[in-house]
């Protein structure tokens, strides 16, 4: 009893181990993703079903699916016909077979998750909720409900197929409740998989969970086998997988209009046949997820699932259409047809790959210097009292784009007005006020997103001169809320790199890099000043340990791969800086605040928390970068120093 009791805590730990919200899944930056019906063993015999698994050749299909830029791949490990394409010992078990009949030989699931793996491309299992449905031998081996005719078991000759319009009574296992039997066994086949490809796979995407395996979630609660304990064996090799569960077609079902299917559910199943529901388009704001779902939209690009040999749209509508639905934050999936041994149709595949050349930006071209400026202006400009000087700094410096933060009770109307002090007539911020982020440039801005889900603040994403810029604030509660906020951003900048953007993204971030370690490890007064409250935190939310600061916020943002100016040329001209070299790149505190207002005072304080990042091919266009201690009024127009970075332009043959 002890043992089942530790199993079911284990079970249940891992299943609720899953992410936060919507808003921290990685599939908001995957912009888009292709799926793959392969049912290449249909009605074959078990030598020919092994004989099309290994004409699969797997390098060259990951090759295919990169060269789109797809960010993800659901890919089909079986369905109603049994057979599956990699072994499974526990199922295997149940039905009575040896490796090679229903499953088989090759494990092409785990081959292909490590090519993709390599690519940067994530995995999602296509899985049913149920029993393979094709053979009634399949289904009394599962344990899964039997097909009915009035009530009662149809029996082995009727096909388990049969619809209730051509045969009256009858219905399909998967129009009646699973029963307990049924959940442990599909857990032990699951979680086999789950725990031999772990965090290969990134999520699983399960078919024919209808309305009725939804209204037996609650009474099969008292049971010890149940939906719950099937998840959890279904994350056990990833807690943090995402899960989808299809029930039909209609939007207010694959799209969750309505709620979701099961409590489990992280994003929709999305199943459409076109980009439009009776001439209204599909998008996140004209059908929405319920709060904590990822916005999904699943549909083939050819002639049906896994058919066709021409893509349906050309790769314009396709960018349109996909571009619509990622601006709110949604993610799409396209059905591709292939073949047994890896083959996507030339003419869908050179659809597809236009469409990730069309989503990707032009050509990035500087063609004239360019200043950027990220300033923290402390509560409003001080409330106010520090503007002119500030503005009047400003237009020493003549920023093309600037970043702002803390611009407490501005909305934007007001950042637009005061924009034109320094020459810009171009402005945005985060919110309507409150404590409020923002930029603004010499050139036209588009507002991409405004997002605070996730975010104590949040970020704001724009595109002007050419350039996506993220503006940011963290928030630093503790490690874990604020590796969320890193995650977010971190996995945003790597879509919009696959995407061939260049992106800038710069702010405040509460938060330390590694490289200033040699010198912030002799901060002593400021470690002693933090520590007090970081040990109040839980050990995870902890931001100093055994004496120093960890660097986990940066290091997770650096991931993208982005990188920071700052360090770069600071470490350029100082290859072995001293450790009053290295406090020069202290971008906090000012001698505004009481604590620190003599230079003695302010030199075991200062620490950098303020960078601008920016995409390699930005990056080697930087000429200068630093955080400006000069002149002597910005010790008082803030408590942040502002950062600058300077871009030279390309030459005719760059």
């Amino acid at each position: 009893m002890k043992k089942q009791i530790l199993v079911a805590l284990l079970y249940g730990f891992v299943l609720w181990a899953t992410p936060a919200s919507a808003g921290e899944s990685w599939l908001k930056s995957s912009g888009f993703g292709l799926m793959f019906h392969y049912e290449c063993f249909k009605e074959r015999s078990a030598r020919d079903f092994n004989k099309a698994v290994d004409s699969f050749d797997v390098e060259k299909f990951a090759d295919a699916v990169a060269s789109t830029r797809a960010g993800h791949v659901i890919f089909t490990i079986g369905q109603h016909t049994g057979k599956f394409c990699a072994p499974n010992a526990a199922y295997e078990k149940l039905l009575g077979v040896k490796n090679g009949e229903w499953t088989s030989r090759r494990d092409l699931i785990l081959e292909i998750s490590k090519a993709l793996e390599k690519r940067d491309v994530r995995l999602i299992i296509y899985m049913t909720a149920r029993a393979p449905m094709r053979h009634y031998r399949v289904i009394a081996a599962m344990g899964d409900t039997l097909p009915t005719i009035n009530g009662k078991p149809a029996g082995p000759k009727v096909n388990p197929m049969s619809h209730p319009r051509k045969l009256k009574g009858f219905l399909r296992s998967e129009n009646q409740a699973p029963n307990p039997v049924f959940l442990k066994n599909w857990a032990d086949v699951c979680g086999e998989w789950s725990r031999r490809y772990g965090k290969r796979v990134s999520g699983w995407w399960f078919d024919g969970y209808k309305d009725e395996m939804k209204a037996a979630y609650e009474p099969l609660q008292k049971e010890r086998h149940n939906i719950d304990t099937w998840l959890a064996a279904v994350r056990s090799g990833n807690p943090a997988a995402e899960l989808a569960f299809n029930a039909g077609a209609h939007p207010l079902i694959s799209l969750c209009t309505r709620g979701k299917l099961c409590p489990h559910q992280t994003f929709t199943s999305g199943e459409q046949r076109e980009f439009t529901f009776k001439n209204k388009p599909l998008t996140p704001k004209n059908f929405p997820a319920p709060d904590g779902v990822t916005w999904h939209l699943l549909l083939s690009v050819s002639d049906g699932w896994g058919a066709g040999t021409k893509s349906r749209f050309d790769a314009a509508t396709l960018a349109e259409r996909i571009g619509v639905i990622n601006a709110q934050d949604g993610t799409v999936t396209l059905d591709v047809p292939i073949a047994a041994n890896g083959a996507i149709p030339k003419a869908v595949l050179t659809t597809l790959q236009q469409l990730g050349q069309r989503r990707a930006a032009k050509t990035f071209k500087l063609e004239k210097l360019l200043t950027v400026l990220n300033y923290n202006v402390f509560n409003g400009f001080r409330g106010g009292r520090s503007y002119k000087p500030t503005v009047a700094w400003v237009n020493t410096v003549k920023p093309d784009i600037a970043a702002w933060q803390e611009l407490v009770g501005w909305n934007e109307a007001r950042l637009k007005k005061a924009a034109n002090d320094w020459h810009h007539p171009h402005a945005a911020t985060l919110k309507g006020g409150g404590y409020n982020i923002g930029i603004t440039s010499r050139t036209p801005i588009e507002v991409i997103a405004r997002h605070t889900k996730g975010f104590h603040h949040g970020y704001l994403h724009c595109r002007t001169a050419g350039i996506d810029v993220i503006v940011c604030h963290l928030w630093p509660a503790g490690v874990r809320q604020q590796l969320g906020e890193a995650d977010q951003l971190r996995d945003l900048v790597r879509r919009l790199a696959k995407e061939g953007r260049q992106v800038i993204l710069m702010g405040d971030f509460n938060a330390h890099a590694a490289t200033d370690k040699p010198w912030l490890d002799k901060q002593q007064p400021l470690l002693d000043r933090r520590k007090v409250g970081d040990a109040k935190k839980r050990p995870k939310d902890r931001f100093i340990v055994d004496g120093k600061y960890i660097f986990p916020i940066m290091n997770r943002i650096l991931e993208a791969p982005l990188h920071d100016l700052v360090h770069e040329k600071f470490a350029g001209a100082h290859p072995k800086p001293t450790y009053a070299e290295g406090l020069r790149l202290g971008s906090f505190p000012t001698r505004v605040l009481g604590h620190v207002k003599t230079p003695k005072l302010q030199r075991g304080f200062l620490e950098r928390i303020d960078f601008i990042l920016t995409t390699p091919a930005l990056a080697n266009r930087c000429v200068s970068a630093k955080a400006c201690r000069e002149p002597a009024v910005l010790e008082s127009t803030s408590d942040h120093y502002p950062v600058v970075a300077i871009f030279k332009p390309m030459a005719e043959n760059q």
